[in-house]
């Protein structure tokens, strides 16, 4: 079994080692999501994605009838708005 671990860490590790990380330096995307737990978690780690890669997020928080509202209208529309968005249980 721990073969096996070590097996998968060194392949990500590997793989890890060749992906350019700031190939898209200087873009920028728009991430949208509910005001919830989850999304200060992710929000908190925004600074450190954007050193790493270069690339600037801004995040549109909504409140929680009014995100899945706005999402249904985005993906609807295909509106090119948001470039990420949370998805979860609440719409079924």
């Amino acid at each position: 079994m721990a073969f096996f671990a070590v097996s998968a860490s060194l392949t990500n590790s590997a793989a890890a080692d060749t992906v350019n990380w700031r190939q898209f330096e200087g873009t920028s995307i728009t991430w949208a999501y509910d005001i919830h737990p989850y999304a200060d978690a992710l929000a908190a780690q925004l600074p450190e994605f954007e050193k790493l890669t270069g690339i600037k997020v801004t995040p549109e928080l909504y409140p929680d009838d009014s995100y899945w509202n706005k999402m249904t209208i985005q993906l609807t529309t295909k509106s090119p708005a948001w470039d990420v968005f949370g998805t979860g249980i609440q719409p079924a």
